[in-house]
């Protein structure tokens, strides 16, 4: 036995110290091929150590990483290493999804589908594959319908060593760049799966119980990613669900079967208030532009446009002075809002105005400092916002004496 403690070699350990345990024997499965290590107990005359993880050190020797959970554990002790049952079980039935899942993915896709990676847990299991577009709502069925069909089916599942040429000419899929030696372990489920693997399997695909695609997605070029649940996760998960779908009934006084055609009346309803909220806007815009339009000074051929507005976003700001802007094209146009406690403003100059050296974006950093912000822009358009809606009047009056001061407008 070793013990190794804060990253030294240690005699003994005693209750709460965190370590790890190498023993010359042990039942426990280390990480490996994706699958976690498994958990447990090793207990000895003197004390009892909790296993949180297994590592392996080398191709014989693993490692127990823990911590004592009661008494101390000695070097040289006869310790019996027990892994948890429950928890090794719900692994190795996630192990042998991900064989189902492979194989579903490769009858639903095509034979360009190979593992990139995966991680196998108690809880959930993770499948990396290659193909190049997302799954389709059929697909995603089709392959979930596969797995449970072969889980259904209660298909042997059998794991055996045999040669590496042996296991080529059976036909059994082997991770691309993984090296292997002459002799490798074959799992095989039933007549249709044939994979290389050195993991932990249920005998029967039956003991699975359920499988329940989760969630689907990209994580690179050609890559996809699968994650799932088997077994009672599964049958929590649509506990879950159903909750909602309850939840989702009774706030929206209909029956579960009725839920979908109630969002979509939902959705059509807002989507006719949305026009109608926005014709209502673009109405108001129009009224409060005419105004704006109305009001311009105008001094040596360049008008001057300016109005201090109530609940505009930039974007309306912005609009408005395109219009404005495209009406006339020798002016000078600074517009500002306070929305949501917020002050922004827009400045833009064009023909005669730039030509006399007016800058928008000199102008916009002089008025900042009246709304405690900041912002800039170009010459000809720049705009401004800060959290002082008390100085938005007071910047757009200042932008307009700044305009004025400038040569031939004094």
């Amino acid at each position: 036995m070793g013990i190794i403690s804060n990253g030294v070699e240690v005699q003994k350990v005693s209750k709460g110290d965190k370590a790890e345990i190498i023993i010359s024997e042990t039942p426990f499965y280390a990480k490996k091929g994706g699958q976690v290590g498994d958990i447990g107990h090793i207990v000895s005359e003197t004390g009892e150590f909790g296993v949180d993880n297994t590592f392996p050190i080398d191709d014989i020797l693993n490692s127990h990483q823990g911590k004592v959970i009661d008494g101390e554990i000695k070097i040289g002790q006869i310790v019996e290493a027990k892994i948890d049952i429950k928890n090794r079980i719900s692994i190795s039935k996630n192990h042998t999804a991900t064989h189902l899942l492979h194989w579903a993915l490769r009858t639903v896709l095509g034979d360009h589908v190979n593992q990139s990676g995966s991680l196998v847990e108690a809880g959930r299991l993770r499948f990396d594959f290659t193909h190049h577009l997302s799954l389709s709502n059929e697909q995603r069925e089709k392959v979930e319908n596969l797995v449970n069909k072969m889980i259904f089916a209660n298909n042997d599942v059998r794991a055996y060593i045999t040669t590496l040429d042996y296991a080529k000419e059976i036909g059994a899929i082997m991770i691309f760049g993984e090296k292997y030696g002459d002799f490798v372990r074959v799992l095989e489920i039933g007549d249709f799966s044939r994979e290389l693997c050195g993991g932990t399997h249920i005998a029967k695909t039956g003991s699975i119980g359920l499988f329940k695609i989760i969630s689907e997605g990209s994580i690179g070029s050609n890559l996809r990613r699968i994650e799932a649940i088997t077994g009672r996760e599964v049958i929590k998960y649509i506990s879950k669900q159903d909750k909602i779908i309850s939840s989702l009934s009774e706030l929206l006084s209909v029956e579960k079967s009725d839920i979908i055609e109630k969002i979509k009346k939902l959705i059509d309803d807002l989507k006719k208030k949305e026009s109608e909220l926005e014709k209502i806007r673009k109405k108001t815009i129009s009224s409060e532009l005419e105004v704006i339009l109305n009001k311009y000074e105008e001094k040596n051929e360049i008008k001057i446009f300016s109005g201090l507005l109530k609940f505009r976003n930039i974007k309306d700001l912005q609009s408005m002075v395109r219009t404005i802007q495209g009406k006339f094209k020798d002016s000078f146009v600074v517009l500002g809002s306070n929305l949501k406690n917020k002050a922004i403003l827009v400045t833009s100059a064009s023909g005669k105005a730039l030509e006399i050296g007016i800058d928008c974006n000199e102008i916009a950093n002089a008025i900042s400092k009246y709304i405690d912000g900041g912002g800039g822009g170009k010459k000809e358009f720049a705009q401004v916002g800060g959290k002082n809606t008390k100085g938005t009047k007071l910047a757009i009056d200042e932008a307009i004496k700044i305009v004025k001061d400038l040569g031939k407008l004094s």
